[in-house]
């Protein structure tokens, strides 16, 4: 029996050289130990390269405006293992998933000792689904990665959601759009609708035909619902709705289209309104998107991790902060498009500064300088240290802190200590 959060923590560091593993066998295994859980709660089913989490936090704000008790599940999480799981807008309880956690034990213990002990993540996602069960009147579940290998997709939801697809993940998902287009299309369910926010020609013809052979209704954005951009709104168009003058509170053009995705995924549930919906999109907050840390001086934080994330990045900084010196703080993963990446970055911004940051898969800065464009860049092996030099100079500048979602809550909590010192 578990009785602290340090005895899981040291439970979960124990499994973490089991990596990924493929196939649903351990899930379902844990599932009918369990009755079946899954079958129990009302879930809407999120995947996508990017805008996932977006398209979550929007959705879960409405939801909850409306009177909804909403549990989500999100991963990679921004803190502690607890944060990849959310009654409302607060973690799951030590309690709570302490309870879980030795709910689960002896069926993960059996596995265990038929050496095809479950993973880390799939014994989070077996939590958040009894949590959900136990706890909520709808329930939001993230893919981790790709789809229809993803351990999530043992739900059996009301509504999945395709957003944005990129090139990421390649060394699992495959090289082409087609193939990881094929990975997300696979959470696609039996007469189950699917609102799909992908772009590329050959990505949409995946989803439709992953929608045909299931018979599940598909909503395409650029085709069944429409946004067409209004001074700092947009208006959102489908068969059945018109709403103008919708406004976000995330920054970024790319949260107009998010939100649109959130917004035709709620009009399809029962007893949402939709209009009450779009006001809710004013005040949706979510940690590192573009998300300012500090506004004397201004610190940005932001998980531009691939392509997508990082064209996203570029953008919104150029039009938040189009007249100011910006400096960005960067590091990523070793298996992220870094030459296309990097040069980009240097392009936008007026200095790029590369670093580290602890992770087994982490670059280091020198790698990352690699690809620079520039002459001579700038690499610092310690990020807190460049942060502390650098903080009482930054004057009217802008810093901008990105790279990897892994990294942004190491970064805001250090900068959090800084201010309150």
């Amino acid at each position: 029996m578990f009785t602290t959060m340090e005895q899981i923590n040291q439970f979960f560091n124990d499994r973490k050289g089991l990596g990924i593993k493929p196939g649903f066998g351990r899930m379902i295994n844990m599932l009918e130990a369990l009755n079946n859980p899954h079958k129990d709660i009302k879930a809407v089913h999120i995947a996508g390269t990017n805008g996932k989490g977006s398209t979550l936090a929007f959705m879960k704000g409405a939801l909850i405006d409306q009177g909804f008790r909403v549990t989500s599940f999100v991963s990679p999480s921004f803190g502690s293992v607890r944060e990849h799981i959310f009654l409302q807008n607060e973690p799951i309880s030590e309690e709570r998933f302490i309870h879980y956690i030795n709910t689960l034990y002896p069926v993960v213990k059996e596995l265990d000792e038929n050496e095809d002990g479950p993973s880390e993540f799939e014994i989070l996602v077996m939590v958040a689904i009894l949590f959900s069960r136990d706890d909520s009147t709808i329930s939001l579940f993230e893919t981790g990665m790709g789809g229809s290998g993803d351990s999530t997709n043992v739900l059996e939801p009301v509504l999945s959601i395709i957003t944005m697809i990129d090139l990421d993940h390649t060394a699992f998902l495959g090289d082409t759009i087609e193939a990881i287009a094929s990975q997300k299309a696979g959470i696609i369910k039996n007469r189950t609708p699917i609102v799909s926010g992908v772009t590329q020609v050959e990505a949409k013809q995946v989803v439709k035909d992953y929608a045909v052979r299931n018979n599940a209704p598909l909503y395409q954005w650029g085709e069944a619902f429409y946004i067409s951009e209004k001074d700092e709104g947009y208006s959102f168009m489908s068969q059945d709705l018109v709403l103008e003058g919708i406004r976000v509170s995330l920054p970024g053009k790319h949260q107009q289209k998010n939100s649109s995705l959130a917004l035709m995924g709620l009009s399809l549930l029962k007893g949402v309104n939709s209009e009450e919906a779009a006001n809710s999109f004013q005040k949706v907050k979510y940690s590192g998107r573009f998300e300012t840390i500090s506004s004397k001086p201004t610190v940005i934080i932001d998980g531009a991790h691939n392509l997508s994330g990082t064209e996203s990045l570029i953008d919104t900084v150029n039009q938040s902060y189009p007249h100011k010196k910006k400096t960005l703080l960067y590091t990523a993963l070793k298996d992220k498009p870094l030459a296309q990446m990097i040069p980009l970055l240097e392009e936008a911004f007026d200095e790029v500064v590369f670093t580290t940051f602890q992770n087994m898969r982490s670059s280091t800065p020198e790698y990352l300088a690699s690809f620079s464009t520039t002459a001579d860049p700038k690499i610092v092996s310690n990020w807190e240290k460049y942060i502390d030099e650098i903080w009482e100079d930054l004057n009217e500048d802008v810093l901008v802190i990105a790279g990897s979602l892994y990294w942004l809550p190491m970064v805001k909590e250090y900068v959090n200590r800084k201010k309150n010192k």
